[in-house]
């Protein structure tokens, strides 16, 4: 939490629908098309050998279908706008306030830190 108001005091100038999603976990794609991103168990691989001989490594965070669409449009390219955009043009009326929606579920990934941002990398 620290860090978001950091993040907040450096950022006070830019909305967010300005800034640039960075994925920070991998993910696959499941059975039914979804997005599962791998959580590491323990980042110490030592950790990882000595206590998971027969578990998997990661932690497992299932998507919706909507979810599934911001995460694999986070590219380091598009900004939070240009995914409200993605989702738009995809479910058409569909959703309502795409906006607001797409806010929460960045700051969301952002806070449970799944994702950075681009500009937060270059302070």
């Amino acid at each position: 939490m620290k860090s978001l108001f950091l993040a907040k005091k450096k950022l006070k100038d830019v909305s967010l629908l300005e800034l640039t999603p960075l994925r920070k976990y991998d993910y696959r794609i499941n059975d039914k098309g979804l997005v599962d991103i791998l959580l590491p168990r323990f980042k110490n691989k030592w950790l990882q050998k000595l206590l998971l001989k027969k578990r998997s490594p990661y932690f497992i965070l299932h998507l919706d279908e909507i979810g599934t669409t911001v995460w694999l449009a986070i590219d380091g390219q598009n900004n939070v706008q240009q995914l409200c955009d993605i989702l738009k043009n995809k479910y058409n009326e569909k959703l309502m306030s795409v906006e607001e929606r797409t806010a929460k579920f960045i700051i969301t990934l952002y806070q449970n830190g799944y994702l950075d941002f681009v500009e937060l990398r270059k302070i």
